[in-house]
């Protein structure tokens, strides 16, 4: 019947697109004729439908024509004209043709489609199509085997795990009516894991039939595990124990004088009391000694004790009771051992040449000693020399080696000469001290420079070859002089300083020539001298430094 519930769900599903009052009535309409078909016209494929008014059939979705302003199947007029598409078949008539008529798609007869005939596949099958839950099409369903629709198209689909055994979801791994499978009983106990075990015989045990008689995992009515040991008629046997004709049984016998301990299933001695010190023997069952003793010893049986064999030792020798021997009873501090003879304290080592025994350290040493620079070689017992030189020289132990002589820890070898750690060594055996510079074979002032040929020249002149010059004077050509800035001409015979008023040199003199003639050379001797003191000057010289002439 067309309820309150469809009433609303149609209501809301013309909502989509604001229709005429005609064409309300005509949904309306269909709706009415959808409740006198079956029970398709249900809610939950009712809120899904979409009545879609129109004009023409330009308006449609493809595949619909319009017919009186809504949209349904192409060709529409054929059936009558409230066949909403959407919930109805347009299906021809067999018993009047070239005649059609609308069919609800949940129709038993035309499930979906038209001519789809539930009924031909058997009593159990309905046509679930727009059934709650909302928006399934199920089809031709056995609402009795089915999961899906399990009990009837308006029921929910089974949960998983479980299947659809005469119209109830159900799980066959626990149901006693259907066990493993639909329609499969157990005539007596529980369903275990789908499985009917008193059915066989059997127990369920965790999920699985087993017989609780021998099963070592699942013993007895409580599924016990027997750990390692053996299940006999359902209970658990203590290990070391088998199944004998139903009964825990030991699998062994014993021979005198062990008996069986039926608790253990060993065989043991009989308990006895064995006197003090003495114990049961496990083999023999006897009271015994508890040890045996390895040679030299041997066992006293009356003290159960290990101990030597009586021997006579000689004196100074008595018996040793760990090994049994006559030895020595002194003892010696190290390294002094007793001597096996005498039982006097030697030293265990004697020394072949060169070595001879230190009776104090009982070490083979060297019979002498050396002095400085030489040391004892302790494999030759002779003295070598500990740092010997290429010249044949040697030096005491941390001295260097310098060209025949030995220098001093501190001090630097300087061809032949030991230098002061400060000094500088000028690689002539010259060591320049502290402030001072090499310059040839001699050192130089700082403040001084070195010439060329080792004359130090101090601040204020200059190297003149082998004099040394004031700064502004003129150094003669020879390198033997120099001339002052007022006589600035050296005359050659190394002594004479001219000015340039009187350039020329002669006789020790200067001149003016040719205005002034010099004198000739008898009887003017002292006249050019008295020019040459006149007119010149001293050269400065090695010999005379500085020094001019009057």
């Amino acid at each position: 019947m067309f309820n309150q519930e469809r009433f609303d769900d149609l209501a809301r599903a013309l909502v989509t697109k604001p229709l005429s009052r005609w064409q309300v009535l005509k949904t309306f309409g269909a709706g009415v004729i959808g409740g006198l078909a079956g029970p398709l016209l249900l809610s939950g494929r009712v809120a899904k439908a979409q009545v879609v008014g129109c004009q023409t059939s330009a308006d449609c979705p493809m595949g619909q024509d319009c017919c009186d302003e809504v949209c349904a199947e192409a060709g529409c007029t054929k059936c009558t004209e409230f066949c909403v598409p959407e919930f109805f078949n347009c299906c021809p008539d067999l018993t009047n043709p070239g005649k059609v008529y609308c069919k609800s798609k949940g129709d038993e007869h035309n499930c979906v489609n038209c001519f789809t005939d539930c009924t031909t596949l058997g009593p159990d099958y309905r046509c679930c199509w727009g059934s709650p839950p909302a928006g399934r099409e199920l089809g031709c369903i056995n609402i009795k085997e089915d999961e899906r629709a399990c009990g009837g198209c308006l029921k929910g689909p089974c949960q998983q795990g479980l299947h659809c055994c005469d119209g109830v979801c159900t799980d066959l791994s626990v149901d006693v009516k259907n066990c493993g499978k639909c329609y499969h009983p157990c005539s007596q106990g529980d369903c275990c894991n789908g499985d009917c075990c008193a059915d066989r015989g059997l127990t369920c045990c965790g999920g699985q039939c087993v017989d609780t008689n021998t099963n070592p995992n699942n013993c007895g009515a409580l599924c016990v595990d027997c750990e390692g040991g053996v299940c006999c008629n359902g209970f658990c046997c203590a290990p070391g124990k088998v199944c004998l004709n139903g009964k825990c049984e030991c699998p062994v016998s014993c021979a005198p004088p062990h008996v069986l301990n039926p608790q253990t299933c060993q065989c043991e001695c009989p308990p006895i009391s064995c006197k003090p010190g003495r114990v049961q023997n496990p083999q023999t069952c006897d009271c015994e000694c508890p040890i045996s003793c390895g040679p030299p010893h041997v066992l006293n049986p009356q003290t159960c004790q290990c101990e030597c064999p009586q021997i006579f030792c000689t004196h100074p020798h008595v018996q040793n009771p760990q090994t049994c021997q006559c030895e020595c009873s002194v003892s010696c501090f190290a390294p002094r051992v007793p001597n096996p003879q005498t039982c006097q304290c030697e030293c265990p080592i004697s020394c072949g040449p060169p070595y001879v025994l230190n009776p104090q350290t009982c070490q083979c040493e060297c019979p002498i000693s050396c002095g400085p620079p030489y040391v004892l070689n302790p494999q030759t017992c002779q003295c070598e020399c500990g740092n010997p030189c290429s010249d044949g020289t040697c030096c005491d132990p941390g001295t260097t080696c310098c060209g025949g002589i030995c220098c001093s820890s501190g001090t630097t070898c300087c061809n032949g000469t030991c230098c002061d750690p400060s000094s500088t060594c000028c690689g002539n055996g010259i060591c320049c001290p502290l402030g001072t510079t090499c310059c040839g074979d001699t050192c130089c002032d700082l403040s001084s420079t070195c010439c060329s040929n080792g004359i130090c020249c101090p601040l204020g002149t200059t190297c003149c070859g082998n004099t040394c010059c004031d700064i502004g004077d003129t150094c003669c050509a020879d390198g033997n002089g120099c001339c002052a800035a007022s006589h600035n001409i050296c005359c050659p015979d190394g002594q004479t300083c001219c000015p340039a008023n009187l350039p020329f040199c002669y006789a020790g003199g200067c001149w003016d020539w040719p205005h002034t003639a010099p004198p000739s050379e008898q009887g003017q001797r002292a006249g050019a001298r008295a020019a040459g003191r006149s007119g010149g000057r001293q050269m400065s010289t090695p010999a005379r430094k500085r020094r001019q002439a009057t």
